[in-house]
């Protein structure tokens, strides 16, 4: 398994540190920051069910520490924020609903989808997410209703994250070590993946590739990174594994 971290390319970053009153749960960047001219719009989760929306900037200059500011705060529901992600605008799994918040105008729509959120993902136009009973939601962002939800189970095992992967169809990671995409058009999910050399690891979080569809990330239980070649899925997919962080370190978070 070849290994990404060494002692000697463990180097300290420059960071500025900002502290907020509530333990933060969730942070995303937005993806339509303009790194260029140094200036970038984040948004935060905390465990009282708020959303704040954050700018930072450091002048455009390399190597410069980032300043930021909070530009507002959005209370949204009364549990954590349990998921969040961040397209045109800041969608939120917040106890049994999605939340979608306009970050520029703070409208915000809330759409109930039946069960516990798990994990969101979204697009410019969709809103995915995954529901503590196995299901999977999707929310039209703009007119903020629910387009469809999954009648039972996509696993057998409890869903942890979910990526869209194209327009219609989306990837769901479990604890089983699972993958599973659904598309969102047909009544059944349209394949079942799993490394069969380490079947037992769970997975915590997953990752598609923005332009190769079939190229799959995900971060795992043990610590290890595996990226996964679903071009011979039909048979078993290919799965290259990197250690990334020792046996206790689990791998939380990927973008």
């Amino acid at each position: 398994m070849p290994s990404l971290l060494t002692s000697e390319s463990i180097r300290e970053p420059k960071f500025t540190n900002y502290t907020s009153p509530l333990p933060l749960t969730k942070v995303r960047f937005s993806p339509e920051a303009n790194v260029a001219r140094g200036l970038q719009v984040f948004a935060v989760g905390n465990s009282s069910g708020g959303i704040g929306i954050w700018n930072a900037t450091n002048g455009g200059l390399a190597g410069q520490l980032w300043t930021c500011s909070n530009v507002s705060y959005t209370a949204v529901g009364a549990a954590p924020v349990a998921a969040l992600s961040f397209s045109s605008v800041v969608v939120a799994g917040v106890g049994r609903a999605v939340v979608c918040l306009n970050p520029a105008t703070l409208v915000r729509a809330t759409v109930c989808v039946g069960g516990p959120v798990v994990a969101v993902a979204a697009s410019k136009q969709r809103a995915a997410a995954a529901l503590a009973d196995g299901g999977v939601a999707s929310v039209d962002v703009a007119t903020a209703t629910a387009e469809h939800t999954t009648a039972a189970r996509v696993d057998a095992a409890a869903p942890t994250a979910l990526q869209w992967r194209g327009t219609h169809e989306v990837v769901v990671a479990t604890d089983a070590g699972r993958l599973v995409v659904v598309d969102l058009r047909a009544a059944a999910p349209a394949l079942h993946l799993q490394d069969l050399r380490n079947p037992d690891v769970g997975i915590n979080c997953v990752a598609v590739h923005p332009s190769s569809h079939t190229t799959i990330a995900t971060g795992c239980e043990d610590g290890s990174v595996k990226v996964w070649d679903l071009r011979s899925a039909a048979k078993e997919p290919e799965v290259q594994v990197f250690e990334v962080h020792s046996s206790d370190g689990r791998l939380r978070a990927l973008e």
